[in-house]
């Protein structure tokens, strides 16, 4: 009796689930297709498009609501049957501001769009803040706002981010190291910036820049620790040519980069120079509990050097 009470709630449990969400794909699909219908330029060329991340206002910090509303919007995306989704695993989700140098490398299968935004909270409804940009031009095509019953959210599940001040202080401590360049230099996760992933789920990370350049890459724990994860004692090479993507572990790389607890969010920073740094370490390397040891002070030297930055945030959620 109490193993059918158990699969009759678990039944009950999945159909909600699955009626929540044909729900939301189907509202966010209707507000796309009025976008691209009130928009000729949408209609122009290619219809290829990806789907970014939905993050917690302007925090870039995803939650369990994160990914429910990133799946929607692809269901949506494909619903539509305006739009020819991209998925992750074929092309990675770069922000909005690397598109410029995605589309001069032809190899990469770049859409033409790509869907995106954030929500927050408003009353007691949760307000989705929708954009398509426009990979060619370079802008944002399209953006609406959609307000959204809290009904919709399915039971249990996470909508606003915990610890949000704290992972906003310890971001804040490592923003603005060096100001700004000319070197431009993107850094995103196999599902996007501010994405969301599972217990001991594989995630890869992506690197692009504006020109040649050397790399060094940080994580930053849930914890506050930080270590050096590139380069390390497997890959010493640190190397990225200009406008070529590198991916993190490699595709030969002999080890993987599996999440685990504690959960939470966590950082990864990237310090990109013109010139090869003087302290070059090739193992992982812990630093502790001072996140600003990333910031790497230079030997003086007669040859120009251009410093560059970039991070973002991603949360692991148990399994």
């Amino acid at each position: 009796m109490k193993k059918k009470l158990i699969l009759v709630t678990l039944f009950i449990s999945i159909s909600l689930s699955l009626l929540f969400s044909n729900e939301l794909t189907n509202l966010i699909s209707m507000e796309l297709q009025k976008m691209y219908n009130s928009n000729f330029e949408l209609s122009i060329g290619s219809n290829t498009c990806n789907v970014g991340t939905f993050t917690w206002e302007e925090s870039g910090v995803g939650t369990s609501f994160s990914s429910y509303i990133q799946n929607s919007v692809q269901d949506a995306v494909v619903d539509t049957k305006s739009f020819d989704l991209i998925l992750s695993d074929v092309m990675p989700v770069f922000g909005p501001d690397a598109a410029k140098i995605l589309s001069q490398n032809k190899e990469m299968k770049l859409g033409a769009f790509l869907v995106f935004g954030t929500y927050s909270m408003e009353g007691p409804s949760i307000k989705l803040n929708l954009k398509i940009f426009s990979n060619a031009f370079s802008k944002v095509m399209a953006e609406t706002e959609m307000e959204l019953p809290m009904g919709i959210v399915p039971l249990g599940m996470q909508v606003i981010p915990t610890d949000i001040e704290k992972i906003e202080n310890m971001a804040g401590e490592i923003d603005n190291l060096y100001g700004k360049s000319e070197l431009d230099i993107y850094v995103t996760t196999s599902r996007g910036d501010g994405a969301v992933f599972r217990e001991n789920e594989y995630m890869k990370i992506y690197l692009l820049s504006s020109e040649n350049c050397y790399i060094k890459m940080y994580l930053i724990g849930v914890d506050g620790n930080t270590v050096q994860i590139f380069p390390n004692q497997y890959e010493k090479n640190n190397f990225l040519p200009g406008k070529q993507m590198l991916q993190f572990p490699g595709k030969t790389s002999p080890f993987k980069f599996q999440l685990v607890p504690p959960f939470g969010t966590e950082t990864i920073k990237v310090i990109a120079s013109t010139r090869q740094f003087t302290d070059v370490i090739t193992d992982f390397k812990d630093l502790g509990m001072a996140t600003r040891g990333i910031f790497i002070k230079e030997t003086e030297s007669e040859e120009q050097e251009t410093m560059a930055e970039a991070k973002i945030l991603y949360t692991i959620l148990p399994e």
